[in-house]
């Protein structure tokens, strides 16, 4: 078979590796399951556990089979190409009404499998495209003609040839960031100079200096897809009217990024969000879960939009007047200007007393934070309490905190900091996968990751680091922060545990898991001379 069937095995090859991937996380999970089952505090719970585990298992089995069926084409590269050739151009003939919509889908599905997967036969698949459809270079017209296309994260400029033949002239990264390493574009960080950052499930988002968005992460998961970064794109999302479109701050669920103007108003979200707010309302605050986003508007009410199956989007009717608002996966809290509290939405593997359901004796509050699992507020007189599940001691505040002014619930741990900058936490104690919270002073701000199982704290005079939390994602990985990292300004973690931080400077420094973002081209795809 020749070089096209090699494409279409690196294809499959790639999927099997994204449904391994999916694996080692099912694994991690049933993992943790078990460990809950064991410390489980009644019987009703512990079932709550054995159904989970189920759960996971079923879908263990149901990705094992595809990848036995992957695999037994993965090594007939004949009849990958019958079936996956064959296949796509059918179904285009159905659905197209020409043959440059065939070539857009068709490029388009190119685009989707090849996004960030470092492959030494770029260009001669840009060649292979236009090749198979003669509209991109018209016979005896476009001879000599330039043009310029988009494949993937690079923008390509090819000169037409005779027979409808394509040459490829340059190719160049379209994100900030990014540099031309080896004739691939690789995430540097270079030149993008962010004033913040925001973490998606698997991959951290920036606006530019130069107003452009970039994200760079995990290739073929979100944002690492098709159609992720062109903000003046009307195909993904939608365009507002805005006055003011150029992009000042970005937003992030695990799956979906929205971007917003300095006046606060939402240019777009994507991708497949439902129900984002027109350009008339304007946002104090915005904050993301796993796939829906909630807002503080201008009139102190809240709105929330995108997915609704958890009942996240069900705003309280009589909720109004509110200053502060927070967010996890399916459920919120928020605080209204009588310090009060209210809470919606759905919780992740909830056991135990509801976290949405706060305290008959709570009062007023000065702040809170929503964990996975569970909540914690500071209340007027810096006290502490944390409701929910407390499988882990996560919910049971040590006496010793007093004084609180920052609050932050992970998924299985709570850290407060003092008014005198102490930090205290409490929950999952220290274990080979999981480093407990350290002793600090002079504490400035705690991050906390997607799911909550990460921490960063920037600390002392000199703004530095430290990092606490899960330290294994399907495999072990270091946490710790670089050494000279100094003058930080935000922090974004991913739910994998990679995360990046900006400096005073505007530079970019990532550190923690990041066996499966590329960063370097592997020697085997090397072209060597």
């Amino acid at each position: 078979s020749g070089p096209a069937s090699d494409d279409l095995v690196g294809t499959k090859t790639e999927r099997v590796i994204q449904l391994t991937s999916q694996v080692d996380m099912l694994l991690a999970s049933i993992k943790e399951f078990e460990e809950g089952s064991i410390n489980a505090p009644s019987d009703a719970i512990a079932k709550k556990y054995a159904d989970e585990i189920a759960s996971s298992k079923a879908q263990l089995s149901g990705i094992a089979k595809e990848v036995d069926l992957l695999n037994a084409a993965r090594n007939n590269p004949s009849e990958l190409k019958k079936i996956d050739i064959n296949s796509t151009l059918a179904l285009q003939s159905q659905i197209a009404a020409n043959v440059d919509d065939q070539a857009a889908i068709f490029t388009a599905m190119l685009r989707d499998t090849k996004l960030y997967k470092l492959d030494p036969n770029r260009d001669s698949i840009m060649i292979k495209i236009l090749d198979k459809f003669p509209s991109s270079c018209q016979q005896n017209i476009d001879v000599g003609v330039k043009k310029t296309t988009r494949m993937g994260m690079e923008e390509v400029e090819f000169e037409c040839q005779a027979n409808v033949a394509a040459k490829v002239i340059s190719a160049a990264c379209i994100l900030p960031g990014y540099e031309r390493i080896q004739n691939y574009c690789l995430f540097t960080g270079k030149s993008l100079n962010p004033n913040k950052l925001v973490a998606t499930h698997s991959g951290i988002c920036a606006v530019s200096q130069g107003l452009s968005v970039s994200c760079w992460g995990e290739p073929g998961k979100f944002p690492m897809v098709e159609n992720s970064f062109n903000e003046g794109s009307n195909t993904v999302g939608r365009t507002l009217p805005t006055t003011k479109k150029a992009v000042a701050s970005l937003v992030a669920s695990s799956r979906q990024l929205c971007s917003v103007n300095e006046e606060g108003v939402v240019i777009r979200c994507w991708t497949n969000v439902a129900d984002v707010p027109g350009a008339s309302a304007k946002f104090s605050q915005i904050v993301g879960g796993e796939a829906h986003f909630c807002g503080i508007n201008s009139e102190g009410t809240v709105t929330c939009w995108g997915e609704s199956g958890y009942k996240q989007t069900d705003v309280p009717a009589d909720l109004s007047k509110v200053k502060a608002i927070s967010t996890t996966e399916n459920n919120s809290c928020a605080i209204d200007s009588s310090n009060h509290l209210a809470c919606w939405g759905d919780v992740y593997n909830a056991t135990g007393a509801s976290p949405l359901v706060t305290p008959p004796n709570l009062g007023e509050v000065n702040s809170v934070s929503t964990g996975t699992r569970h909540v914690c507020a500071i209340l007027k007189n810096n006290t502490v309490q944390c409701w929910g599940n407390n499988d882990f001691g996560q919910s049971t505040v040590p006496a010793a905190v007093k004084d609180a002014q920052i609050i932050a619930a992970g998924f299985n741990e709570s850290c407060a900091v003092s008014l005198s900058g102490a930090l205290q936490c409490w929950g999952q104690r220290n274990s080979p996968t999981y480093k407990q919270g350290p002793i600090l002073n002079d504490v400035k701000k705690i991050y906390t990751s997607r799911w909550g199982s990460n921490f960063c704290a920037v600390y002392g005079s000199l703004n530095s680091v430290a990092c606490w939390g899960s330290t294994e994602y399907s495999e072990s990985y270091n946490l710790t922060p670089p050494v000279d990292l100094n003058g930080v300004k935000d922090i974004a973690i991913t739910a994998s545990g990679y995360a990046c931080a900006v400096t005073s400077s505007n530079t970019v420094r990532c550190w923690g898991n990041n066996k499966l973002i590329p960063t370097t081209v592997p020697d085997a795809l090397i072209i060597k001379n």
